[in-house]
């Protein structure tokens, strides 16, 4: 890696109960994408590394419209928009393709988005400036190139912190992440600080149930799955949140297609004792909190079951097609 001024050494976020207004912070919505730092020499080349310092420029090709910009190292996120919102397994499909055509074959139908929302170094290091003070060399330096990149690159907007409250308000109505306040006089510090808030919401999907394990009162808890083209993904468990009726109703009829061997690709380790496998033949509404790096539910709940809904429309990643073989 060269060596940069700055090492990529992210500050990170502490998780906070609820939103809160407060002109001393402002506030950016969290984004669900993979934390990323960028490395630009102003000659045209960039290197990207994760928050753990893996590269990653050659995954995103597309991200090169950054180099046009002045020498910085800027923090950000990067993201892919499918069906109209951030998808994090969109963006980790792309972050794990290693072959080259595969890599092409995603940037164009999966194109990654590099949202800024820091400047670390500009010329000198600016990690000592307040919060205010590098957003603003930030907008002055790279908002331009924003306009520029035909897409590929963009600035994190900002909001009062008076306005936070409402910010998650919305941002729960659009199914987003969260929000992150941050405080406005604060320094750049590598690792957790609560100068960085962030206030998740609760998110939800409609997943495929690929097995059971009886209760009471029909199915206690599920196994979840989502299809990714013609394979059925597992993405975790689920306690059944529905009311009683429609719980021994939904039993019954995942009792009628049960079958001996789970139907997820690849095949998961076996659950343990009182669970049943079925066919892929309900989808239930889910409740969560975020995606895992492994790609399974963090917190779901299975809140209703989604009589009308099939199966096979309910895809992992919308619109994108399974590696092909020998790939990814």
């Amino acid at each position: 890696m060269t060596a940069w001024p700055v090492p990529p050494e992210a500050m990170e976020p502490v998780a906070w109960p609820r939103p809160f207004d407060d002109p001393a912070f402002a506030v950016q919505p969290k984004w669900d994408g993979i934390r990323m730092l960028a490395f630009t020499d102003g000659a045209g080349r960039i290197e990207l590394r994760t928050r753990r310092g893996g590269p990653r420029e050659a995954q995103y090709p597309e991200l090169r419209a950054l180099a046009a910009g002045p020498p910085a190292v800027l923090d950000g996120e990067v993201v892919v928009v499918a069906g109209g919102r951030a998808a994090f397994p969109a963006v980790l499909r792309r972050d794990r393709a290693r072959h080259p055509r595969e890599v092409a074959r995603l940037a164009a139908l999966l194109p990654a988005v590099y949202l800024a929302f820091d400047l670390l170094w500009l010329a000198r290091d600016l990690r000592r400036e307040p919060w205010r003070a590098r957003q603003e060399a930030l907008a002055e330096s790279f908002g331009p190139l924003a306009g520029q990149s035909g897409g590929t690159f963009a600035l994190v907007a900002t909001f009062p912190g008076e306005r936070a409250t409402e910010l998650y308000r919305a941002a729960a109505a659009l199914g987003h992440e969260g929000i992150v306040a941050k405080r406005r006089l604060s320094p750049y510090r590598p690792g957790r600080s609560d100068d960085w808030r962030k206030v998740k919401v609760w998110r939800t999907l409609s997943a495929v149930v690929g097995g059971f394990r009886p209760g009471p009162c029909g199915p206690a808890s599920l196994l979840l799955g989502s299809f990714l083209g013609a394979e059925l993904r597992f993405i975790g468990r689920a306690a059944l949140a529905a009311a009683p009726a429609e719980a021994e109703e939904l039993g019954r009829v995942l009792s009628a297609h049960t079958r001996r061997e789970a139907p997820f690709s690849p095949p998961e380790p076996p659950p343990g004792a009182g669970w049943r496998f079925t066919e892929p033949v309900a989808v239930v509404r889910v409740r969560y909190r975020e995606w895992t790096p492994d790609l399974r539910l963090r917190h779901p709940l299975a809140v209703a079951w989604l009589r009308r809904a099939r199966p096979a429309d309910v895809q992992l990643v919308p619109g994108a097609l399974a590696p092909e073989a020998g790939e990814g």
